[in-house]
């Protein structure tokens, strides 16, 4: 038989009133056995051990201990059900006003201290958890507050007892619905933050898409470029061979085609360059090889230090791509007016990443810069650059698998930090480390 429509509208607002992943692991076997546990047992001393039971005056507390255990039922079978589903929501429900029966029945059952005891106990209850666990809806409510007000109002008992459980059901209200609005605040956050990764992720592949296009019309020129010096190569050889030429006019020729010979190698060696950095290249290597690699081949106004702290590690990746990122980094320095960069390399404590810094004695960067330090053609960067070289560093730091990012040194120039992942290079010999 299909449930009335009104019905359905609000059991469909309490099943998307709690985060079902976080109310399972609450439901868990070892809570119930700790919670519902000592509030059975809690219960049952009350009102069957005689030097209690003569202070609380507590009538057939079989009753709320029934009660409790079968809210203790519910929560298991939630929890089996991992809080979802026809089930799992139902019991979500039901272990709720069964713990809330529980507590009530027990309170208007005792008298004396025990009953303001466990007046405080139901209130302490419904605030600590379901009026932090649910957004308010009218199911909830009831749950929370229809037993407590109901056993209480029928039952007439004393004035101080009202109190506190009419104080606990305003509160827990309250409360629910204040767990409710942080709910939908943390859900609005996590939707923009994937709309804002979702256009950062677009804008990447329309930049890529861009920087692919250039590199295929570039590879093309080259191609066409590296035919036509070859026909012009052919040509001067024809003019040696069969022009009968002699002294300076023959050593000119002679010289023009070596000339070619060279220009066609660097075309030849430009065009294979771009080919391999088409095709990804993902193995393992040593990243303190190819830092030292990169800091002995330095040889330009800024003054390149290295410095390894710490042991051998392995980066999955293309090694083309680190010395990519030093060769930005280190172009960008030089161009803002450093004189040094130093690179580190320092041991993370997981032992699975490593923390490579590069950092300068430049001017440092400024604040208008930072927020979109890695974009490409970003605002308020350098009259001189379009931002394509930071914007390449970081695409090269994310195809190693790793992060980035940049600040200000307390002693003046910029650090960018990164962090890769790997692993030690441990089945590896360690040589001296050359700074």
């Amino acid at each position: 038989m299909p449930m009335p429509s009104w019905f359905q509208a609000h059991w469909s607002k309490f099943a998307a009133s709690y985060d079902a992943p976080a109310a399972a692991v609450q439901s868990s076997p070892k809570a119930i056995v700790l919670g519902v546990g000592s509030l059975t047992l809690a219960i049952l001393a009350s009102g069957y051990v005689p030097a209690l039971a003569s202070i609380s005056h507590l009538r057939a507390a079989y009753l709320p201990a029934l009660l409790a255990c079968g809210g203790a039922v519910c929560t298991y079978n939630a929890w089996r059900h991992q809080a979802t589903g026809r089930i799992g929501t139902a019991c979500m429900w039901m272990d709720t006003f069964l713990y809330t029966s529980a507590l009530s029945l027990t309170v208007v059952l005792s008298e004396g201290p025990f009953a303001v005891g466990f007046a405080i106990a139901l209130a302490l209850f419904i605030l600590g958890f379901p009026a932090r666990v649910y957004a308010l809806n009218w199911p909830i409510a009831v749950a929370m507050c229809g037993p407590p007000v109901v056993l209480t109002v029928a039952l007439e008992r004393d004035t101080l007892i009202g109190v506190i459980v009419w104080a606990a059901c305003t509160l827990a209200l309250t409360t629910s619905q204040r767990t409710g609005q942080r709910r939908a605040l943390v859900t609005q956050n996590a939707e923009l933050r994937s709309a804002l990764g979702a256009a950062d992720r677009l804008a990447d592949q329309s930049m890529e898409a861009a920087l692919t296009a250039a590199l295929v019309d570039i590879g093309h020129f080259l191609h066409e470029l590296r035919n036509v010096r070859a026909a012009q190569q052919a040509n001067l050889q024809y003019v040696l061979e069969e022009g009968g030429l002699q002294g300076e006019t023959r050593k000119a020729i002679e010289e023009a085609i070596a000339s070619q010979t060279q220009e066609n190698q660097l075309v030849a060696a430009a065009i294979d360059r771009l080919r391999r950095k088409g095709r990804p290249s993902q193995s393992d290597f040593v990243l303190h090889d190819v830092l030292r690699e990169f800091a002995k081949a330095q040889a330009g106004p800024v003054r390149v230090t290295l410095a390894l702290q710490a042991p051998r590690f392995l980066v999955r990746g293309n090694p083309e791509h680190v010395s990519a990122i030093l060769q930005n980094l280190t172009r960008n320095s030089a161009k803002a007016g450093s004189t040094q960069v130093d690179i580190l390399v320092k041991a993370n404590s997981d032992s699975k990443s490593v923390i490579l810094l590069v950092q300068d004695n430049g001017p440092g960067l400024r604040d208008d810069q930072l927020a979109g330090l890695f974009r490409p053609f970003p605002e308020g960067g350098r009259s001189d650059g379009t931002g394509l070289g930071l914007y390449l560093t970081r695409r090269y730091v994310d195809l190693l698998g790793g992060h980035i990012d940049a600040s200000n040194r307390e002693g003046g120039g910029a650090v960018f930090r990164m962090l890769l992942p790997g692993r030690l290079a441990t089945d590896l010999s360690d040589p001296a480390n050359a700074n």
